[in-house]
């Protein structure tokens, strides 16, 4: 398999910009540029994929009071310098130069230049903060939170996602940043085991972990390094709690207080090396709180504060030796909380607040407790922007370093997916500060089966649509549209309108191709719900406006293509027309669904349809009926190329090669064995054709093993023509170095930068866990 690395040579001659005769101001010095001067030394080349060059400026030092942290480097056209390190952007094969200047705190000392040429393409490259479980805890809900005041981090343990993965990680976050803190060794002797629904407190010293769906008597410490099991021994519910789940724990400044959980009212103290059972004697409800589950707790400083739990609406205080009922009176929602479950409560330095939680449904709703008197404190805006999501079973730490609350991930139940976004609230309002950036705001949501197109007048990827959940809870469908310049996301859709008048209703497995001839991004076809809406209507976005450009009249599989999905489409260049292929289709609304193995070609300048598939056998004269596959336009050899794909109907997966010259498909599979000499079978898989070094790219995609359980690729193969290669990642880790393996994915070239950009999908057979990373390859 080809590898991929840099090669730099040279280093072209060091010029001075003189501000005054014979040389540059530098502290009073004079700095001479002449040919005796040595110009900056490149110590190390990294490869593409650690994108930088190392620089030596110590040349640029003249006199002892000086040294090179004095000294700024600024690339003139591109990049960055960091300590001594040039962070490249040149991704395409050929000779790049780079020039720079180099200031000192009194003025500019010199101008200069370097070549850098690269022999062959790089690798993957990925938009900063968008891994989950690499940059960020993955999506999660009933896992546990604590505020470590000590070392001024948020310690977040376990929890558990709709795929049914129970996670044993540690990660802190700094108020900037998530880091992945787990220890190494065997879970339940050097970490607690994978569990959730347990709690968590920070007692002063160490975080304490108590109970949860496994393990439910340990105790376990964490010291900012390790995990240490400090269970003590004797006997359950006399020495220590008894084993429970969906309890509250809070420090009072002298114990960890714990309560219920299980259906139990008993409530404990931890002072660091031992349980006490601390209940007071009388009548539950009266004298203490009536057993309950997923209730919350927090310490305001002078009492610990007890609210809801099932459908509790009741508050309680604890003061280290007896309960008080403190419930106000009014109406609930209005003068106090509605009563709820697994909500989330942290003590602010002021006020005790409370977010979220199940009612029946899930709540997007602020409350803050000042001692005697709720207040519904819900600012105003709209969910996910200006305060997050309604949701159940996050997690909330009070960072008191920072002053503000800190809340990680949850469940909105029946929404799609759970959460990974981390939100601060400063006593007034929220603020999305999650690394991967705040969903639909800075950054597209997650999803499958959205399309991109790039389009090279404006230079940006263009990005419409998707799906995301549908196995543990309803399908959610995009209608949105964004664009990729290189550097951000942005969210370019209408803000005024009707879905289905000024722009394509919300829908996945559709396609998109840029129309380069008149500068217009295409759109056709994709579904609404599996069992809904299906389309094949056209559309065209310029940039600013969406508009429909469907024919009016006419009969489906005639004049036009019947409503499909999964289908592929590319656009040929020479010719001026976007072709599709195949999907699956339908003419009676979606009751009955075939697979299609019809070419169509679309003329925009006319604005009409034609089918072109030839006479012949399917599989000797034209692809087998198929959806799910990949197709492209190679611009250097004027054909249309497509790639494997997936025949529902008949549960067969293909990895022929075809290419289309606007006449004729011909089968040009190469010969060889599947996964040595090309891709093995797949369906979901995209392809992106990069014109700068005429090479069709094709990565990832899924081969059904049964139902329900599908074998997840991640490989990167080019194909040249003739030939396809894989190619190699240099032994990187997948999801860090280069994409993990998913399916449902999209990918377009920027023609502009060179680079082939990669956005979403989702990586296991649970529909739900999306992804929103950006790759560049």
């Amino acid at each position: 398999m080809r590898k991929i690395h840099w090669l730099v040579f040279g280093l072209f001659m060091t010029s001075c910009m003189l501000f005054s005769p014979g040389g540059c101001k530098k502290k009073g010095d004079i700095f001479v540029a002449g040919p005796g001067n040595t110009p900056p030394v490149i110590t190390a080349i990294p490869d593409q994929a650690a994108g930088a060059v190392s620089l030596d400026l110590s040349p640029y030092v003249t006199d002892k009071a000086d040294d090179v942290v004095d000294l700024t480097f600024t690339a003139l056209n591109g990049g960055s310098f960091t300590g001594a390190v040039y962070s490249n952007v040149f991704t395409s094969v050929g000779t790049h130069t780079v020039n720079f200047s180099v200031l000192d705190t009194g003025g500019l000392i010199a101008l200069g230049s370097f070549d850098v040429v690269v022999t062959e393409h790089g690798g993957f490259s990925i938009v900063p903060g968008t891994r989950h479980g690499v940059d960020f805890p993955g999506p999660r809900f009933d896992h546990a939170m604590a505020f470590d005041s000590v070392r001024g981090v948020v310690v977040l343990f376990g929890g558990r996602d709709y795929e049914g993965t129970n996670y044993s990680d540690t990660w802190e976050w700094n108020g900037t940043t998530w880091a992945n803190v787990s220890p190494t060794g065997v879970a339940g002797t050097d970490f607690p085991t994978a569990r959730y629904r347990h709690a968590m407190a920070f007692d002063g010293t160490n975080v304490i972990l108590f109970g949860g769906n496994i393990g439910g008597t340990e105790t376990w410490e964490w010291n900012g390094t390790a995990w240490t099991d400090v269970s003590p021994a004797g006997v359950a519910g006399t020495d220590f709690p008894t084993s429970r789940t969906e309890h509250a724990m809070a420090y009072n400044g002298t114990d960890v207080v714990l309560f219920g959980g299980s259906s139990n009212s008993d409530t404990w103290h931890w002072d660091g090396a031992a349980w006490t059972d601390v209940s007071p004697g009388g009548v539950a409800g009266t004298d203490f709180p009536t057993g309950r589950n997923n209730h919350t707790m927090a310490f305001d400083g002078t009492n610990v504060v007890l609210f809801g739990g099932g459908a509790n609406e009741d508050t309680w205080e604890w003061d280290g030796a007896a309960w008080t009922d403190v419930s106000p009176g009014g109406v609930a929602g209005t003068d106090f909380p509605t009563g709820r479950e697994n909500h989330v409560m942290a003590f602010d330095g002021t006020d005790v607040v409370l977010f979220g939680g199940n009612d029946g449904s899930d709540l997007d709703d602020t409350w803050e407790w000042n001692g005697s008197a709720w207040t519904d404190s819900s600012p105003a805006g709209t969910a996910g922007i200006d305060f997050p999501i309604g949701r159940d079973r996050a997690a909330m730490a009070y960072d008191s370093t920072r002053g503000v609350a800190i809340l990680f991930g949850g469940d909105p139940q029946w929404n799609g997916t759970d959460k990974s976004d981390t939100w601060e609230w400063n006593g007034t309002s929220w603020t999305n500060v999650s690394p991967q950036g705040a969903e639909g705001v800075t950054v597209p949501g997650p999803r499958r089966f959205h399309a991109m197109a790039f389009d090279s007048a404006r230079n940006v990827t263009v990005l419409f649509g998707g799906a995301q959940g549908g196995n543990n809870g309803p399908e959610g469908y995009f209608e949105d549209t964004w664009e990729w310049d290189g550097t951000a996301w942005s969210n370019v859709s209408p803000t005024t309108g009707v879905a289905g008048t000024d722009w394509p209703e919300a829908r996945r497995a559709h396609t998109m191709v840029y129309d380069s001839a008149r500068g217009v991004v295409v759109l056709f076809g994709g579904e609404f719900d599996n069992y809904g809406t299906y389309f094949s209507d056209v559309w065209e976005w310029d940039g600013t406006t969406w508009t429909d450009v469907s024919p009016t009249s006419g009969t489906p599989g005639v004049d036009f293509p019947e409503i499909r999905r999964h289908h592929v489409m590319a656009y040929d260049s020479a010719r001026g027309v976007a072709v599709i292929h195949g999907g699956s289709i339908t003419n009676d609304g979606g009751s009955t669904w075939i697979m299609s193995d019809d070419t169509w070609e679309w003329d925009g300048a006319a604005g009409t349809w034609t089918e072109v598939t030839p006479a012949g056998t399917a599989g000797i004269d034209y692809p087998e009926e198929r959806r799910n596959h990949a197709m492209i336009y190679d611009s250097a050899r004027g054909i249309i190329v497509l790639f494997g794909g997936f025949d529902r109907e008949l549960i067969v997966f293909y990895e022929d090669t075809w290419t289309w010259d606007g006449t004729t498909w011909t089968n040009v599979s190469p010969p060889g064995v599947s996964g040595l000499h090309f891709p093995e079978m797949r369906r979901h898989h995209r392809m992106a054709y990069d014109s700068n070094r005429g090479v069709t790219v094709l990565f990832g995609g899924d081969l059904q093993a049964s139902w329900g359980s599908n074998i997840f690729f991640g490989d990167t193969w080019e194909y040249d023509g003739s030939t396809w290669s894989e190619v190699s990642m240099k032994g990187g880790v997948a999801g860090t170095d280069y994409p993990g393996a998913r399916r449902g994915h999209a990918m377009a070239f920027d023609s502009n930068r060179n680079v082939i950009v990669l956005f979403g999908g989702n990586e296991t057979d649970d529909d739900e866990w999306c992804l929103y990373d950006t790759w560049e390859f």
